[in-house]
């Protein structure tokens, strides 16, 4: 990394420990002994490191008038378990809310119940930003009250 592309050393450290503390709440949230718990404690700790880390993603303008972001209800009946089966690891190109082209890999398929009827969702694993898995789907609340290319 060079100081020239703009990245330094103090911007990298600030990102690890972005990671490093999403990796730690994530963990507290699997461990919790009651899932609306974990559910309460997750909203709180996104909000929190919305509002004040380094790294956050909001504009510096918007950091002092930001409130918590905007969530539903905690719902039981939403919490679902999935066997989820390898996909054939093709790359697929999607653009961004940018319109910036990213590539995911085909990683698998979640099959699960939701509603007493079987559903499926495509997991794919994002080939930037150091990795992860991308899950995304719309439901009736796309385009109204959330985002409308999905979540």
């Amino acid at each position: 990394m060079s100081q020239a592309s703009g990245f330094g050393i103090g911007q990298a450290l600030e990102l690890l420990d972005w990671r490093r503390q999403v990796f730690e709440l994530y963990a507290e949230v699997r461990a919790a002994a009651r899932p609306e718990d974990a559910w309460a404690r997750w909203c709180a700790a996104r909000d929190a490191l919305f509002a004040e880390h380094p790294q956050t993603p909001l504009p510096a303008a918007r950091r002092a008038t930001f409130g918590p972001v905007p969530v539903f209800p905690y719902d039981p009946a939403l919490r679902v378990l999935a066997d989820v089966e390898p996909g054939d690891g093709s790359a697929l190109v999607l653009p961004d809310s940018r319109g910036a082209a990213r590539t995911f890999r085909r990683l698998g398929r979640a099959s699960f119940a939701l509603g007493g009827a079987p559903r499926q969702l495509a997991l794919f694993w994002l080939d930037e930003y150091a990795g992860g898995i991308f899950l995304p789907f719309t439901d009736a609340t796309s385009g109204t009250e959330t985002y409308s290319a999905g979540r």
